[in-house]
């Protein structure tokens, strides 16, 4: 019997893992694939590494808001490299550098609006307080992601262009203003304002140094167990039965669902019926030496592609490979000719369109790879990039609780509250919190 079996090894559920096993448990890890890593994975081609999942991080600067996450977690000592703006956004032709630090923020983007400065001013502090409370674990979150996005926005900012670079800074989420509640527009936006980083290693290293510590602590993990159904304190994966006082899921809530039979099917039904948020699409470049100069910071443009480089390993800073990022709204249910077709077109249109920004980008490609939402479904079991979507209109609704109505059965991952390396983060203490109790976590945290 297990103290707690955690199902799925991606970055929520090893650093629940992790907390867990610092804190005494016995924890068992299970995951359905040959390795750890989740969305944290990455994939050779032609003798050239590519990253999944991680393209750049906020808030990692001394009292930052991930910065002491990452250092509990001894994450920090890892090779981060730290960017020079928060990103570049390019829309309606022209290109707006974000600078990272709240003053430096509201005083940079001023430079651009400057009838807008005090505007800017009350919007960074708005995101500031919002933020600032992320440590007060005890604190009833609900009630903040019943505020708008744009209704903040619209009612702070007062110009149209300003708006629009305001929600156009990255692929952190899924920019729905309709729908977006304020809360999770300020916790994933703040970070990079406070400070941008780049991992200059592969992602999954974050992932296994999270294992490599549940290991050392006493926990276990086990890889290729697929997990095809839970009962109270017990889970099942073909002939195995694995035994827990606690069950603790990282995987998408509409595919948890099939699993218990001890769930009601209304609640199945409610959780399987979500809407989930868009997938994306990634164009993966190689490209010739000497043709096209790193950019040390992310890049933005008209909200269609984001362009994310990767560190490069030569003296005179020449990028060796990139990845280009398209968020779409539909796609082929199948790996037909369609699709591939529709692979080769999307991956064009994404060179065309980050051409605008880094001329001759065309003729540099040597070789095109591709990802899409049906990727994402095949080794993370969601085509969806930012889980379930939070909807301010219908809160009790879209922002599910870490306890389901099976005793004992709790969910992490970027579906519960907040996606993003922060999000899943906190959602992760959250969870531990109640199952072993606040003052177990804060004492443990040293908050």
């Amino acid at each position: 019997m297990y103290d707690a079996i955690v199902i799925g090894a991606g970055v929520s559920g090893l650093m629940c893992a992790n907390i867990l096993s610092r804190i005494g448990a016995h924890v068992l890890v299970l995951e359905k694939e040959p390795r750890t890593g989740g969305m944290l994975q990455g994939f050779s081609r032609g003798g050239t590494a590519f990253d999944t999942g991680l393209h750049y991080v906020g808030g990692l600067g001394p009292g930052e808001s991930l910065e002491w996450v990452f250092r509990y977690h001894n994450l920090t000592v890892l090779t981060w490299k730290r960017l020079d703006f928060s990103e570049e956004v390019i829309t309606g032709g022209k290109s707006y550098l974000i600078p990272c630090g709240y003053d430096s923020f509201a005083e940079g983007m001023a430079e651009y609006f400057p009838h807008q400065r005090e505007n800017l001013k009350c919007f960074t502090a708005e995101l500031k307080n919002i933020s600032g409370g992320i440590r007060n674990l005890e604190k009833d979150r609900l009630p903040l992601y019943g505020r708008s996005a744009a209704g903040f926005i619209e009612e702070t900012i007062s110009d149209k262009t300003l708006r629009k670079v305001l929600t156009s800074m990255g692929p952190r989420m899924e920019m729905r203003l309709e729908s977006l509640p304020l809360y999770e527009y300020a916790m994933i936006t703040a970070p990079f304002i406070e400070s941008a980083w780049r991992l200059n290693a592969p992602s999954h290293t974050i992932t296994d140094t999270l294992a490599r510590q549940v290991v050392e602590n006493g926990g276990e993990i086990k890889c290729g167990i697929a997990v095809d159904g839970i009962m109270q304190h017990e889970v099942h994966a073909k002939d195995q039965t694995f035994k827990a006082e606690e069950i603790i899921s990282s995987i998408p809530p509409a595919n948890l669902m099939p699993m218990v039979n001890q769930l009601r099917n209304i609640y199945k039904k409610r959780i399987v019926s979500l809407p989930q948020t868009e997938g994306m699409f990634t164009v993966y470049l190689t490209l010739s030496p000497g043709a096209i100069q790193y950019v040390n910071h992310s890049i933005s443009i008209d909200n269609k592609v984001f362009i994310h480089f990767n560190v490069p390993d030569n003296p005179d800073n020449w990028a060796t490979k990139m990845e280009l990022m398209m968020p779409v709204q539909d796609w082929p249910q199948a790996r037909s000719d369609d699709y591939s077709s529709w692979k080769d077109d999307l991956a064009r249109e994404a060179v065309a369109i980050a051409q605008t920004r880094l001329p001759g980008l065309s003729s540099a490609v040597k070789e095109i790879y591709t990802s899409s939402p049906l990727t994402w479904q095949r080794y993370t079991g969601s085509a969806s990039s930012f889980g379930i979507r939070k909807d301010y209109r219908s809160v009790l609704t879209t922002v599910l609780s870490p306890r389901t109505p099976l005793p004992h059965l709790w969910l992490i991952g970027q579906s519960i509250g907040l996606h993003g390396m922060l999000g899943v983060s906190m959602t992760v203490f959250n969870t531990v919190s109640q199952i072993y109790g606040l003052e177990t976590i804060r004492k443990e945290l040293s908050l």
